[in-house]
């Protein structure tokens, strides 16, 4: 089936398992009609979205991150990540206190046609996209890991225009967080 129009805001959270290739289908055609998202991610919580992340521009970077700094702020887990600056934009506006992402994963994008995609949520140059086992001694391992900063949240706009005569184009909004269980 599909998704009913009247979804104002499609919530994907992190499964367990992959979702059936119907329901990955049934979530493109509602972003492919305009509709609404936010897509809260977990390190190896994205198989079977595949799909919906191509259309969308993104890779989530294997892994989960790690920032050595968290330590500075009492914490002694590596893959809580600290973020302490945050761009002008009306989900990060009023964000001023250190916000702390547990067991994160790394978002790459490219900007799609149409679309005006931007990092909200980054972590520092010190963090990296761990992809060994996360005990002992933890490294960054040239070749292997991925460097950072890191976008762990993104924003993502476009215009569609309007559906009748002489009304208002809409906005599509997006939001990809790669962190399913901050909130």
């Amino acid at each position: 089936g599909d998704i009913p129009p009247e979804v104002a805001v499609l919530v994907i959270s992190p499964g367990r398992q992959a979702p059936p290739a119907s329901e990955v289908q049934a979530i493109l055609r509602y972003l492919e009609q305009g509709g609404n998202l936010l897509w809260l991610a977990e390190p190896g919580s994205a198989a079977g979205m595949e799909p919906v992340a191509r259309f969308l521009g993104i890779e989530f970077e294997p892994g989960v991150v790690v920032d050595p700094t968290t330590r500075v702020l009492g914490i002694e887990h590596p893959a809580f990540v600290p973020v302490s600056a945050y761009p002008a934009h009306p989900i990060t506006a009023n964000l001023e206190l250190v916000t702390v992402y547990p067991q994160a994963v790394g978002i790459a994008w490219n900007q799609p046609p149409g679309w005006q995609t931007r990092g909200i949520l980054s972590t520092g140059l010190r963090a990296w996209s761990e992809t060994g086992e996360l005990a002992g001694e933890l490294g960054f391992d040239d070749g292997a890991d991925v460097s950072g900063p890191l976008d762990i949240g993104i924003a993502m706009e476009r215009t569609l225009p309007s559906e009748g005569e002489g009304g208002d184009d809409r906005r599509q909004r997006i939001v990809v967080i790669g962190d399913g269980d901050f909130l």
